[in-house]
């Protein structure tokens, strides 16, 4: 059935919940996994002649290099677990602000059959004002999508 899953996670509790789904439903397939993160892009709130200089290309790179340290940290978990559970796992990180299109071009690219991510389940304002990014992916996708909650979001 699915030959290539895509986890998607966070590295928060609940995205470590949805990798145990992955890896179990990759192993009851054969199917290989690619684990992906998405960092934030740099961005410099404020411009002028001091950070314009030789410094601001320091900032930008010091901060993509820490974004890159996080995103191998959560992805080496992942695919020591996945090496655990005898899955074959790939990892990807991917720079962006708008998540969903990164998970869905990563989905794509590796060719993936299924996506893998946990729903944190934001709701009222903080739901509206954050969005969620698992609805946007089903929304926007056009593969299935498991969708992992935790027991304890559901009271």
């Amino acid at each position: 059935m699915y030959k290539h899953i895509l986890l998607a996670t966070d590295g928060s509790p609940l995205s470590d919940e949805a990798a145990l789904h992955a890896m179990h439903t990759a192993k009851q397939l054969d199917a290989r996994l690619t684990v992906m993160t998405v960092a934030p892009e740099y961005h410099q709130l404020l411009e002028n002649v001091e950070s314009l200089g030789r410094g601001a290309g320091t900032r930008k790179e010091q901060f993509e290099e820490k974004q890159k340290e996080r995103a191998n940290l959560i992805l080496d978990e992942v695919k020591k677990a996945a090496s655990r559970y005898g899955v074959r796992c790939f990892s990807a990180v991917a720079f962006g602000d708008r998540p969903y299109r990164a998970i869905l071009e990563q989905a794509e690219k590796s060719q993936c059959d299924l996506i893998v991510m946990a729903s944190h389940g934001r709701r009222g304002l903080k739901g509206v004002l954050l969005g969620s990014e698992t609805s946007k992916v089903l929304a926007h996708g056009r593969i299935p999508v498991l969708v992992c909650r935790s027991a304890r979001q559901a009271k």
